[in-house]
């Protein structure tokens, strides 16, 4: 059986992107059309509604051999023991993780009532015990790609990526995917985002 391609990281962490460019150099996605872009991710979100219930229910992963699935990073220490990954973990700063998450958000009575930083250590402990769990997994192999890289050295990124997957991807086509103008939270929002949930605190009287 061939390896399950498996694409991870904190959601608004790069993964919709990297999805769209594995797809554009050739490989083929395990997806469904359940959830349609919107204007948070222009070009899609490229997942499938099974991956929500792999915690309860992972009969279907073999299905996703040879192809890549999109899985969120609470959810991949669920992966079922006996199959071969190669895992794709982005990385990107935790702050513009925080940024991006809180400006999905219009209404401010939906902003999480605990602090910036109190999230962006949640977040950064997440982090670190995915990656140590999928680093100790037989049968696994991982690599970490850090969504900056992914934007300002795409080229030598896409090689990697090609490297690491065994795979003759059309690396022009995937590097045709990658829109910088689409990295619209930058770690400096991290301040503004911080008197965004005060002032939204002192609203409600926290």
């Amino acid at each position: 059986m061939q390896p399950v391609y498996v694409v991870t990281g904190l959601p608004r962490s790069g993964t919709s992107m990297l999805m769209q460019m594995l797809g554009a150099g050739g490989l083929s996605l395990y997806v469904d059309a359940e959830r349609v872009a919107d204007a948070n991710n222009p070009r899609g979100y490229f997942e499938h509604r099974a991956v929500r219930r792999l915690a309860a229910d992972a009969s279907w992963i073999p299905e996703a051999a040879g192809r890549v699935v999109k899985i969120v990073l609470p959810l991949v220490q669920k992966l079922p023991p006996g199959l071969q990954y190669r895992v794709i973990l982005l990385q990107r700063d935790v702050a513009e993780i925080v940024a991006s998450q809180r400006a999905m958000v219009a209404d401010v009575e939906r902003l999480p009532r605990y602090s910036i930083d109190e999230e962006i250590a949640i977040f950064s402990r997440l982090y670190r015990e995915s990656q140590s769990w999928l680093r100790r997994q037989h049968g696994l192999r991982l690599l970490t790609v850090a969504h900056r890289d992914l934007l300002q050295d795409t080229a030598r990124q896409c090689e990697a990526l090609a490297h690491f997957l065994d795979q003759k991807l059309d690396r022009d086509a995937m590097a045709g995917q990658v829109d910088a103008h689409l990295w619209r939270q930058r770690s400096d929002e991290r301040e503004r985002l911080s008197v965004r949930h005060r002032e939204a605190g002192r609203d409600h009287g926290h």
